[in-house]
């Protein structure tokens, strides 16, 4: 295992997004993955961009900010350690739904589609487990989004 490898799963390591993997199968993982280093107020994702990648947030924060009707933009969340952004565009190949930008410096561990691939061909079992792990991560973000329109609602 190369020494970028190892440094790179003690960063996924870390996050909650990799709860259910091993050490071992993070450490293979972790060669499927680019590591960025982004300065405060660099945009990663821009809204609308047909891009390829998801990012897991090893260190910093990003946040969320979607354009509003009048084409204004308007912050959504800000996201810490162990979330992710990308992995919709990541699955279904559709355009960017938000930009994403560093809201202070941070670590984000990197994969792409053509990576992802890879792994599905060359580690089928842990392919699959990146796949149950975003679809988790998209179910809590829609029970989440979800509780939040009601609340809005009701209001």
């Amino acid at each position: 295992m190369q020494a970028g490898n190892a440094r790179k799963a003690e960063l996924l390591d870390r996050t909650r997004w990799a709860a259910d993997f091993s050490f071992a199968q993070l450490e293979t993982l972790a060669g499927y993955l680019e590591v960025w280093q982004v300065e405060a107020g660099r945009r990663v994702v821009e809204e609308g961009s047909v891009e390829g990648f998801l990012c897991i947030i090893a260190e910093g924060a990003m946040d969320v900010v979607k354009r509003d009707t009048a084409g204004q933009p308007r912050a959504l969340s800000r996201l810490s350690r162990g979330a992710t952004v990308g992995e919709m565009s990541l699955l279904d190949h559709e355009p960017r739904s938000a930009s994403v930008v560093a809201a202070k410096p941070s670590v984000l561990l990197v994969l792409k589609a053509a990576d992802l691939d890879r792994l599905a061909r060359d580690h089928p079992a842990l392919a699959v487990g990146v796949y149950r792990t975003l679809g988790l991560v998209l179910s809590r973000n829609l029970r989440r989004t979800s509780g939040q329109l009601v609340d809005r609602l009701g209001a």
